[in-house]
């Protein structure tokens, strides 16, 4: 991605981060908890009120973080390979996945105690809470419970996307080894490994008595590999194509759109006609066809591309926050999942309408906010204090320009 003009500050202006990257992370955690508070929430409800981000195209907001988590692991720990060598590469990485394996836990233990909690007040009503109550029975005991999660024999509803993502940062110093000796080689090993994924290549949990993963990592590591790529190569993408190319592309992302929303949105109804028993392969999120590939690929470009430049448009105060938000994805993202667990048996409980849901998101989208605005302050004091009186000016680049990207 080509740099973007000075943005809101003298100091940002010599920083090396890439604005875009938070935005786009922000507006993904967004779109999930959006998703999440309202089409998990809105099942004995008639699917017009149910039409999410995700049930209208192909793309969905774990693709956003994977790609631009891959771009990010390319920046960051490409540096660190270049400077530093393959061994601190590998301990930051395994230190890294080790953080978000805390992480899921940690927010797993909220999860449970705060929906237990409920349940005891007879708020046990959702799909989420019987999960949680099929866990229970299943392994007895007050530990039983968190064990499973920790050895991942249950993965429950919303806990399988940092998993994912702690496979990919583990692996990432093979694929930053592999882009630097062998770039070629590298990517058609990874459009090889996609492509197993597509036959059937999966990890073996079943056998080992492990709850198997949604997303398969043989299939979404090439959309991290992507984020390398862009990240590490630095491939010449031109921001202004001939029209007839853009204009192709633009039709192609309407029409897959146009040809999803048959299956993706009516198909409770349609699944009870025989024409329709057939379960299209494309419209798996699991293993990514590459028509999702195809799909997400043009979105991204059209979306990179219509992004304005101008700096008043990045400080903007809603911008501001969905950039203060993709700064603490990580945060940001455990306090989502929470939420959305915590108000699905509410919601079916109080019987919400369409209505609550949207209140319910706002406040989730609030709660986030909250929490993630309070870690911003405490880096911004932490720089504070560890910077000398007479530099306390260049705190902005301490913040805006750290190298220690979340996420």
């Amino acid at each position: 991605m080509r740099p973007l003009p000075p943005v809101a500050t003298p100091a940002a202006i010599k920083s090396p981060r890439d604005v875009r990257l938070d935005f786009f992370r922000g507006t993904a955690l967004l779109v999930i908890l959006y998703d999440h508070v309202l089409s998990d929430a809105m099942t004995s409800l008639p699917l017009f009120v149910q039409a999410t981000p995700i049930f209208w195209g192909l793309a969905c907001a774990a693709m956003i973080f994977v790609f631009i988590s891959g771009q990010v692991y390319g920046l960051v720990y490409g540096k660190t390979f270049d400077r530093r060598g393959l061994g601190l590469t590998v301990g930051k990485s395994l230190w890294r996945a080790w953080q978000l394996y805390l992480a899921n836990f940690i927010t797993f233990a909220a999860v449970w105690l705060t929906v237990r909690m409920l349940q005891w007040q007879g708020l046990a009503e959702g799909f989420m809470s019987n999960e949680l109550q099929q866990m229970h029975e299943r392994w007895h005991g007050r530990a039983g419970p968190f064990l499973a999660f920790a050895e991942f024999a249950r993965i429950p509803h919303l806990f399988d996307v940092l998993p994912l993502y702690m496979i990919f940062v583990a692996i990432g110093p093979l694929i930053i080894v592999g882009l630097s000796k062998w770039p070629r080689g590298t990517i058609l090993a990874s459009v090889a490994i996609y492509t197993g994924a597509q036959f059937g290549l999966k990890l073996p949990m079943e056998s080992l008595g492990l709850h198997s993963f949604y997303f398969n990592p043989f299939a979404w590591q090439l959309v991290f590999t992507g984020g390398i790529v862009i990240a590490r190569l630095k491939p010449k993408i031109p921001r202004h194509v001939p029209t007839v190319i853009a204009g192709t592309l633009l039709i192609l992302a309407v029409a897959l759109r146009v040809w999803a929303i048959p299956y993706l949105v009516f198909h409770h109804y349609l699944a009870a006609s025989p024409a329709w028993e057939v379960n299209p392969s494309w419209a798996d999120r699991g293993n990514l066809h590459f028509i999702r590939i195809l799909y997400f690929a043009v979105l991204a470009y059209v979306a990179v591309n219509l992004l304005p430049r101008s700096e008043w448009f990045w400080n903007w105060l809603p911008v501001r926050g969905i950039r203060l938000l993709g700064r603490h994805t990580l945060l940001g993202f455990c306090v989502g999942v929470w939420f959305s667990w915590v108000s699905d048996p509410i919601l079916i409980h109080l019987h919400g309408t369409w209505f609550d849901a949207m209140a319910a998101f706002v406040a989730g989208a609030g709660l986030t906010v909250a929490v993630v605005l309070l870690a911003e302050r405490r880096v911004r004091g932490r720089n504070v204090r560890s910077l000398p009186e007479s530099r306390e000016l260049q705190l902005e680049v301490c913040i805006e320009g750290s190298k220690k990207q979340d996420f």
